[in-house]
């Protein structure tokens, strides 16, 4: 216990018969597996947002670089000749990109709630497929812009789902942007929708 107390965590306690002092080195090496356990995880959680805090320093920074560059330029027309098509051009961009700082920091917010011990789902029974088809046509226009052909196979019937809707939106939309976003060289892609007992399968491949 004196080893264990000076953080010698790896330190087993031999417990052995079934007296009270058995029981009780048992239960002492228990806590140390636990204690040994849960700082493990805590590293590791350390090491996760630290891996993410770089990650968002980085996306934030990129259209917060561009924004500062635009607003230079805009900000001194003596220094800087820029002609009226210009100047629209370069506020359409800011614009642009103070659309993407706001959905970067949406996204921070939504991390922050999902990782949360309170967060709950609200879930309801809908349709997926219904949903699967209003996401889908609400990106069919960039996907068809980003040169993408989807081909869409749906082997599931109209069944039933549990779950939440909100949040499997939110899932639906991610994919697909992913797909606009990381789609190079062949644009061809294919989209299938099916039952398995109990579950529905949406597989995206490209």
């Amino acid at each position: 216990v004196a080893q264990i107390t000076k953080g010698s965590l790896d330190t087993q306690i031999r417990h052995s018969g079934n007296d009270e002092l058995g029981h009780l080195a048992k239960n002492i090496d228990k806590m140390r597996k636990s204690i040994k356990r849960m700082l493990k995880d805590t590293v590791k959680n350390e090491q996760n947002n630290l891996q993410l805090i770089n990650g968002i320093s980085h996306d934030l920074k990129t259209p917060l670089t561009s924004l500062i560059g635009y607003l230079n330029i805009l900000k001194n027309p003596d220094d800087i000749s820029t002609s009226e098509e210009e100047r629209k051009v370069y506020i359409t961009r800011c614009y642009t990109q103070s659309l993407r700082l706001k959905t970067l920091i949406s996204d921070l917010f939504t991390y922050t709630k999902y990782t949360d011990n309170s967060f709950k789902l609200s879930k309801t029974i809908f349709s997926f497929q219904d949903l699967l088809e209003q996401v889908l046509e609400e990106h069919s226009t960039n996907i068809i812009k980003h040169g993408i052909k989807l081909e869409v196979q749906t082997y599931s019937s109209d069944i039933e789902f549990y779950g939440d809707p909100e949040h499997l939106v939110r899932v639906l939309h991610n994919l697909f942007d992913n797909l606009t976003l990381h789609t190079d060289g062949n644009k061809e892609a294919k989209l299938v929708l099916y039952n398995n007992p109990g579950n529905i399968v949406l597989e995206l491949s490209n």
